[in-house]
């Protein structure tokens, strides 16, 4: 039960019995038999050519009185580097610097253990990876004009792949001037950023200048922007001539755009819009901070109104969008111009405590119960829990006993798996969820097996890659039950 980084050729059996070994015979992948020869205390044969993937071997010997038994295993032939694919930027493409990032998925056979990315030939970021099949995002030091990006990709066999795109970064500055008339609206957008200004009692020509920057001290010199959830983006709007930021302005609706990479604050290459992961900032907090000249602060756009020095700035409106993973923005509607920051809220560790229910206090913790297989494929899953606060006990059939009685159990294996986890098991699930596992891979969820009010999930499935394909399309689920105790 391992993984190959070459060709197998050479099988190589132990079989002993009291009355003597008969035969022994290898099936290779339910089809192909292979007769094995004894050879200086062991049976030894040879498998024809394997291509990479998973495969089963199944060993059967007979005794010479005619009784017969058989053992398994499945391994994995490997020797193909990770499949890269970057979907964004796409090569040859002109992008703005507000979205100076890559979105790249990933997948290898026995799984990704590193992706480093090269910008203009130097090492930006290196992720160290966990996964067989996922998308990773990350933030582009792109500089305007010429630029190419690099992904290297290697597995755990240390076999590696790159991809590379060239691609020309632009920085957003746009300015329309324009002959106006009373109650007139202006547009003006660029690169992610945008804004629309309706002018009030105002004749004449008037310039809307629109600067859109990751570096704020290119804009002017301004107060650093240090909030503990803020991104690097900025946008300054000017209007000039016949109307200007201070006056003539009925409202004026800003956006500014970020991306899955502006989120990664904690630097893993995953981002959860819908349950961010803790140290990530959560998109949905997202807001304006307007810059105050009069006072040199950084302002929270919110409520109705606003006060910078003498000025009163009226709030008509304010949010963030996230509708369209390619088109974010955070929105604001106010009744005057200036310098604009984002920032929100960075996602903190659980708390210990989630629910305090009548019978006491309520702190999340799970048994899980595996063999050393399938447990050796789930340090991802164990990662994960544990980074939701989640404690785990983590025993085998052996010892599972003396952890029966807790709430939440998470059992990874069906009625076939190795080391009593399957005996277990098969006492849990009915036929038709026995063939589902046998099938291919299984979520399964039940209620009050060993005691009375507990909750157990199975992943299982038909061989150990099966299995944990299954807990990697289901554990944000069972963590937020768990969590917060709602199963």
């Amino acid at each position: 039960n391992a993984s190959y980084p070459s060709n197998v050729t050479l099988i190589n059996v132990s079989a002993v019995d009291p009355s003597g070994v008969d035969v022994v015979i290898a099936e290779l992948d339910g089809s192909v038999n292979i007769s094995l020869n004894y050879s200086s205390g062991y049976y030894t044969g040879s498998t024809p050519p394997l291509g990479d993937g998973q495969h089963t071997l199944r060993i059967y010997a007979n005794d010479t009185l005619g009784n017969a038994g058989y053992t398994e295993v499945n391994f994995t032939v490997d020797t193909t580097p990770p499949a890269i694919s970057v979907n964004y930027p796409r090569n040859g493409t002109r992008i703005s610097l507000l979205h100076n990032f890559i979105n790249l998925t990933l997948s290898d056979l026995t799984g990704v253990r590193e992706v480093q990315l090269y910008v203009n030939g130097n090492l930006t970021k290196s992720f160290s990876t966990r996964f067989r099949h996922g998308t990773l995002v990350g933030y582009l030091p792109l500089r305007p004009g010429v630029n190419t990006v690099e992904v290297v990709a290697r597995d755990v066999h240390n076999y590696s792949s790159k991809a590379e795109v060239n691609l020309t970064a632009y920085k957003p500055v746009l300015r329309v001037v324009r002959n106006v008339t009373p109650g007139a609206r202006i547009h003006n957008s660029s690169g992610g950023a945008g804004v629309e200004i309706k002018l009030g009692n105002t004749s004449g020509r008037v310039a809307l200048e629109l600067n859109a920057t990751t570096n704020h001290s290119e804009i002017a010199n301004l107060t650093a922007f240090k909030l503990p959830g803020a991104i690097n983006k900025f946008l300054a709007v000017k209007l000039r001539g016949a109307a200007n930021e201070s006056s003539n302005i009925t409202y004026a609706v800003l956006k500014l755009g970020f991306t899955l990479a502006d989120l990664d604050a904690n630097g893993n290459g995953r981002v959860n819009l819908s349950n961010p992961e803790q140290g990530d900032i959560d998109p949905g907090s997202l807001r304006f901070y307007r810059y105050c000249p009069a006072t040199g602060e950084w302002q929270k756009v919110e409520g109705r109104e606003m006060v910078c020095g003498s000025d009163r700035i009226t709030v008509h409106g304010y949010g963030v969008n996230l509708t369209n993973v390619t088109n974010m923005y955070v929105w604001a509607n106010l009744s005057r111009l200036s310098v604009y920051g984002m920032a929100g809220i960075v996602v903190k560790p659980a708390p210990a405590v989630s629910i305090t229910p009548a019978a006491g206090v309520y702190s999340p913790d799970a048994v899980l119960l595996a063999n050393s297989i399938d447990i050796a494929l789930a340090e991802e899953l164990v990662t994960l829990l544990k980074e939701r606060g989640i404690e785990l006990h983590i025993v085998n059939a052996s010892n599972f006993s003396e952890y029966g009685n807790r709430r939440y159990i998470i059992i990874l294996g069906g009625h076939r798996a190795y080391e009593g986890v399957g005996e277990i098991v098969a006492g849990i699930l009915s036929d038709e969820e026995k063939a589902r596992v046998e099938a291919g891979s299984a979520y399964i969820k039940k209620r009050s097996v060993f005691r009375s009010g507990d909750v157990v999930y199975i992943f299982a499935g038909k061989d150990r890659n099966a299995t944990a394909q299954a807990w990697q399309e289901m554990y944000e689920e069972v963590a937020r039950e768990i969590r917060y105790n709602l199963g």
